[in-house]
C-alpha cells in the first residue's frame, strides 16, 4: 500500500508477526500513526512470515530484490525513514541500511535470526516460523542486521541513524538491542515499565507521535529528536550510559 502526494519525506513502514490478527493476512503496521503525518508512506508486510528473507510477492523474490527496489523509491526525497515493530523492526534496520535510508526506527526488534545467536542470546521465541525460514532460505548472510552493517562499513553503514526501542522488561528484546550498543549512530532506548509491545506504550504515552512529527519535517533535524528522546524521563537511554533498567524478564514471564 503507498500513500504518495510528493512530500519531502517517505517513510517506509513494515509489517510485523500476525500474532493471530484477522484472517490470516498479517495487518499493514503504522497505517493510521503515518497516515496524519503529511509525509509519503509506503507499508509493506509479509504474509509468508518469514523475516522477508523470501522476498514480497509482486515486489521481489529475495533480500536483495527489495533493497533494490527500496533503493529506487526512496531517490528524489529529503530524508527517508525506516520503521518496524518485532519482525518488521528486523527488517526496518536490515533494509534501512541496504537501501540507504536516513534513520531507521526499530521497536523491540530481533536483530538476528541466525540459530547460533538465538542460542547464545536464549531466545526460543518463534521458533517453528525461524526454523521455516532456515529451511527454505539461503540468505543467511542477511540473517543478522549487526554483520550487515559491519559488511557495508562506513560509507554506507556509518553515517545513517538507527533508533531502537526495546521494553525495559524483556529480558530477550534487550539482549538483542544491546547486541548493537556501541555501534556509531546506533542508539538505544529502553522504555520503562514495558515488554515486547513497547510500541503500544510509546503511542499511548504520545512519544510514536511527537517521534513521526519530528522524523516527518525535514527541517528538524535528527539531533534534536534525540534530544527530544533523552529528555524524555519514561525512555533510558542505553549503551554507552548505564543499561542497569535493560535486564528485564523473559517476553513468556507475567
Amino acid at each position: 500500500m503507498e500513500l504518495l502526494s510528493g512530500a519531502p519525506v517517505l517513510v517506509v513502514a513494515f509489517g510485523g508477526i500476525n500474532h493471530g490478527i484477522g484472517i490470516g493476512v498479517p495487518p499493514f503496521e503504522f497505517l493510521r500513526s503515518l497516515s496524519a503525518q503529511g509525509c509519503d508512506a509506503i507499508f509493506v508486510r509479509d504474509p509468508l512470515q518469514a523475516w522477508y528473507q523470501l522476498g514480497i510477492d509482486g515486489v521481489a523474490p529475495d533480500v536483495v530484490g527489495i533493497a533494490q527496489w527500496l533503493r529506487a523509491r526512496r531517490r528524489g526525497y529529503q530524508r527517508a525513514a525506516a520503521v518496524g515493530n518485532s519482525m518488521g523492526g528486523h527488517a526496518a534496520l536490515l533494509f534501512g541500511w541496504l537501501a540507504e535510508f536516513d534513520i531507521m526506527m526499530a521497536f523491540s526488534p530481533q536483530t538476528t535470526i541466525a540459530a547460533s545467536d538465538r542460542i547464545v542470546l536464549g531466545d526460543s521465541r518463534w521458533q517453528a516460523l525461524i526454523e521455516r525460514v532456515h529451511a527454505q532460505s539461503s540468505t543467511g548472510p542477511y540473517y543478522d542486521v549487526r554483520e550487515v552493517r559491519s559488511r557495508l562499513g562506513g560509507a554506507e553503514g556509518g553515517e545513517r541513524t538507527s533508533l531502537l526501542f526495546f521494553g525495559a522488561n524483556d529480558r530477550e528484546d534487550a539482549a538483542h538491542a544491546m547486541r548493537l550498543a556501541g555501534e556509531s549512530s546506533c542508539h538505544l532506548f529502553a522504555v520503562k515499565d514495558s515488554r515486547h509491545q513497547a510500541v503500544r506504550a510509546l503511542r499511548d504515552a504520545g512519544i510514536l507521535t511527537r517521534m513521526f512529527d519530528m522524523v516527518c519535517d525535514p527541517a528538524i533535524g535528527l539531533h534534536a529528536l534525540l534530544d527530544d528522546l533523552r529528555a524524555d524521563d519514561r525512555l533510558a537511554s542505553v549503551g554507552g550510559a548505564d543499561s542497569s533498567s535493560c535486564t528485564g524478564r523473559r517476553s513468556g514471564e507475567p
